[in-house]
């Protein structure tokens, strides 16, 4: 089976900064599974159609499956803390969105919605020391 990469550019929701310390803190981002990463198969192209009033996913998204994820908080940098893989086997899966939300409060935290989807198999893999997010002067790139 060939090995295909994907660049994901993962976005901030708009409130990410007002929901700070509210309903996601930097001192969780210390390597504990404290977060999730969610495949979903099928959302809105747009982020605010994916979304309830309190920042959780809405029932237009369809949510294939979801893996704990530990973050790290250094040097305003977010990284993956270890590997996350999604075990999809001999079948295939689409793959339309991938959100990564706050374990606990199920806020959604930031995203990435292709416009179409497209076909997984037999493993999706998040390495570790992927950087997420790395935030300067109260903006972020990335």
């Amino acid at each position: 089976m060939t090995e295909h990469s994907y660049l994901f550019d993962f976005r901030r929701v708009s409130d990410f900064f007002s929901q700070w310390n509210v309903k996601f803190h930097t001192m969780e981002m210390n390597g504990g599974a404290n977060f999730e990463l969610v495949l979903s198969s099928y959302c809105p192209d747009n982020i605010k159609d994916c979304l309830s009033s309190n920042g959780s996913l809405n029932s237009d998204v369809t949510v294939s499956r979801t893996a704990n994820l530990g973050l790290n908080w250094s040097n305003d940098t977010v990284t993956v803390a270890n590997d996350v893989t999604f075990t999809i086997g001999n079948t295939t899966e689409p793959l339309k969105a991938i959100f990564i939300r706050h374990k606990s409060s199920k806020y959604v935290m930031g995203y990435s919605i292709n416009m179409n989807s497209f076909t997984v198999t037999n493993k999706v893999v998040f390495d570790k020391g992927t950087i997420i997010w790395s935030i300067h002067d109260g903006g972020i790139d990335g």
